[in-house]
This record gives C-alpha cells, sequence and structure tokens, in this order.
C-alpha cells in the first residue's frame, strides 16, 4: 500500500436514521417504472434474507441479482455531520453499539468549532478537515479502514467494486465520501452496480444506483485492540478543552480554532464594507460558509449536550456535576442559535438560495448574528471552566493539539479488503 494526498474538501452535514424496510427505491421515472415491470415479469429468483455477521445485526437481502443491507431505506440527512453520521450507521449495522453523539462527542467534534481564514468556508465543519476529528473516530473504533481514492483512479475504482462486494455480502456497509458523506449498502449486476443511499435521497425511500464515483470509498476490515471506552472518554474530555485554544490547523488550508474561531467569524459578519466589496460568486461562497457553519454548530453542541450528559455518571460525583452544568450550558448554546432573534432568518433561512444568491444578506441580519454568537462566546468561556474543573478534579491532562492529515487521506489497496 502506499500513502497518498486527497485534497478536497466540502461540505459536511447530516445522517438521521430512522425506520427499517427492504423495498428498493421508487422508480425516478416512466422508464424507470416500465423497466421493473419488464423485471418482474421475467424468471427472477426468489427473494430471500440471510443474517450473514456473526457478530452483527446487518440483515442483508438477496433480491434477483440485487444485493443490500437492510434498514438504511429511509435514513435522511439533515442538521447533522454526515460524516460521523454515516461512520455511526455503518457500525450500528455491523452490531456496534454505537450513537451518533457518542462519536461526535469521543472524536471531538462535538466541542469543535473552526472558521477558515479569511473569510470562511463550509468545510470549517467538516470532520476530517483542520484538527481531524474522523481520525479520532475511527481509531477510537478501531476498525482498519481501506480508502480508495475513485473519483479519477480506474484501477482502483475496480478494486473499490471488488471490496465493496465483499463487504455488502458480510454486512458492512462502505462509505461514499465526496462534499457529503453517504453509504453504498448494496450491488447489483454482479457488483457492476453498487446501491446507496446518498446525501441527496431527501425524503425519497429505498436505495439508488450509484451514477458516479465519488472522491473516496471506504472499506471496513478487521476490528484491531481497541482501549477501553472509559478511556476514550476521558480522553475526549481533555481533547474538548484543548479544542477551546488550539493552535491553527494548516492542513489542508488555514483554520482558527476555539475562541480564536469566534472572534474571527464575528468579526466578518461585522465588517460591512468587507462584505460589500466581494464578487457575486464570493458572496454567494462566504454566505454558504456561514450558513453551513452556524447551522453545524447548532448540531455539534446539541449533541455536545447529550454527550456530556452520557458520560457524566463515570466520573467522580463533584466532576459528574460540572459535566452535568456545561451540558446545560452546551443546550443554551443550541437554543440559543435556533431561536434566533427578530429580523434575522431561522438558521435554514441564512443559505444563498434562500437570499438571493446572498445580495439579501443583509447588514441587519449579519449584526443580529454576530450579536447571537458573542452570546455563544459567554456561554462557551463558562463551559470550559466547568470542562476544565472537571477534569482537574479527575486529573485529566490537556494535551497539545496538532495539524490533523490531510482530508480523506486514503491508502490505495494492492489487493480487495478482506
Amino acid at each position: 500500500m502506499r500513502l497518498v494526498q486527497f485534497g478536497k474538501i466540502g461540505v459536511v452535514s447530516a445522517l438521521l436514521l430512522a425506520g427499517l424496510g427492504c423495498s428498493g427505491s421508487p422508480p425516478a421515472s416512466t422508464k424507470d417504472a416500465q423497466g421493473l415491470a419488464a423485471g418482474a415479469s421475467g424468471n427472477r429468483p426468489e427473494r430471500t434474507e440471510e443474517k450473514l455477521m456473526t457478530n452483527g445485526t446487518a440483515k442483508v437481502i438477496r433480491d434477483g441479482d440485487r444485493v443490500c443491507i437492510d434498514g438504511f431505506q429511509k435514513a435522511v440527512w439533515h442538521e447533522k455531520n454526515s460524516v460521523i453520521a454515516t461512520i455511526a450507521g455503518a457500525m450500528t449495522a455491523m452490531g456496534e453499539d454505537v450513537t451518533y453523539e457518542y462519536l461526535m462527542g469521543v472524536s471531538g467534534q462535538a466541542f469543535r468549532v473552526q472558521f477558515h481564514q479569511p473569510d470562511g468556508c463550509p468545510s470549517s465543519a467538516c470532520a476530517p478537515c483542520g484538527f481531524n476529528c474522523m481520525n479520532v473516530a475511527l481509531e477510537a473504533l478501531g476498525y482498519d479502514v481501506t480508502w480508495y481514492p475513485t473519483e479519477k483512479d480506474t484501477a482502483s475504482q475496480e478494486l473499490a467494486r471488488q471490496a465493496v462486494v465483499q463487504a455488502v455480502d458480510s454486512g458492512r456497509p462502505a462509505l461514499l465520501a465526496s462534499e457529503e458523506c453517504g453509504l453504498i449498502v448494496g450491488y447489483a449486476k454482479g457488483g457492476q452496480e453498487l446501491l446507496c443511499r446518498e446525501y441527496h435521497a431527501g425524503g425519497k425511500e429505498g436505495y439508488t444506483a450509484m451514477k458516479n464515483w465519488p472522491w473516496t470509498v471506504a472499506v471496513f476490515g478487521q476490528k484491531r485492540a481497541t482501549k477501553e471506552r472509559s478511556g476514550l472518554v476521558r480522553e475526549s474530555l481533555g481533547r474538548a478543552i484543548a479544542l477551546y485554544n488550539a493552535p491553527d490547523m494548516p492542513e489542508p488550508k488555514k483554520y482558527a480554532e476555539g475562541l480564536k474561531a469566534y472572534q474571527l467569524w464575528i468579526a466578518l459578519l461585522e465588517d460591512d464594507s468587507r462584505v460589500e466589496k466581494l464578487t457575486k460568486d464570493s458572496l454567494f461562497s462566504v454566505a454558504l460558509a456561514n450558513a453551513h457553519c452556524y447551522y453545524c454548530l447548532m448540531d455539534a453542541r446539541a449533541a455536545g449536550a447529550k454527550y456530556l450528559r452520557s458520560i457524566a455518571p463515570q466520573f467522580k460525583p463533584d466532576a459528574a456535576a460540572r459535566l452535568v452544568q456545561a451540558a446545560g450550558l452546551y443546550e443554551q448554546i443550541a437554543q440559543t442559535i435556533r431561536q434566533g432573534r427578530t429580523g434575522l432568518p431561522p438558521t435554514a433561512g441564512l443559505f444563498p438560495w434562500k437570499l438571493d444568491g446572498g445580495k439579501a444578506w443583509t447588514s441587519e441580519m449579519r449584526h443580529l448574528q454576530a450579536a447571537i454568537l458573542k452570546d455563544c462566546v459567554k456561554l462557551e468561556q463558562q463551559t470550559l471552566a466547568q470542562l476544565s474543573r472537571a477534569a482537574t478534579i479527575e486529573g485529566i491532562p490537556v494535551p497539545e493539539l496538532k495539524s490533523g492529515t490531510k482530508p480523506y487521506g486514503v491508502e490505495v489497496a494492492t489487493q480487495p479488503s478482506r
């Protein structure tokens, strides 16, 4: 194997797993419906269900030449970090007792806020960018992961295809990673067609055939020995504190971290002349970065609150009380953003396609949001004090954080994963 750079970054958002079921996606067109009808009239093998995993919960369904993992047909992507959420979804299928909130917390994503300098970037909220929370999450889970750079590399595409077929047969979804992440959950035609639950599936139920290769495909392999969860939780508390005052992370771009990120974000929102000088395209990009990161901050702090409450019983009473107080402060941050202020659209209304490409993103809106972020900073400072006190009580060291690896850094496999 060799390590290569995979330099693209992008927006991340969400996976909310909901519901079960085994049906494929509804026909997207009359032509699709006719094709399905033609297939149904042929001599198709009976639909069979197999529970192929020996240590997991995934149910693999064979329906004609289609093989898919059941349970993701109603997955909805909104308001959450799609990198962390798809990993959590894959782990659930593989029988791991892992929640979205746990992975957000143990990885540091629930505690991180970044601002790409100078004008922001949606990638600021991306788990692998800047401080690489994705790698922390994967290390905590302990599975070997092989990354295939599939966007343009035909050889890697074929290797990924073979590895995905083997993974699906074993009840293991594979990650497809581009601007947003999704899951490859099945295949047809002997693997020539891969079936996905994609980020853009929206409310449409079922799986769709993958049309284009993503930037990378990640396939989970064997599980290695990992630290006890109690140790990972203790480390996460030290990491949470460190993220508030971490140095800039230069890979792949220069991201400010923690309280400094807030300062730069607020400064941008309050500088009318700076925003007014932006070109049409730049205005759209800056407005998108602002809206996306604002949305993701709300989700991160809500997840952080749940995580802190869940781990508090593992600590001494005095430290646990501090963590519960910190959770309450994080809930206030999420609620402060969610409630907004008169004159400021709701979080979903701040995206540029809701604001005439950004042209309707007024000075008043920006200043109102800056005021909200200032309120958030006050709550963050109180949270930091509570977390620091809890760590002192428990004797948990605060690590010195270094720049994360390049996002979606991939190893090119010389043979399919086993």
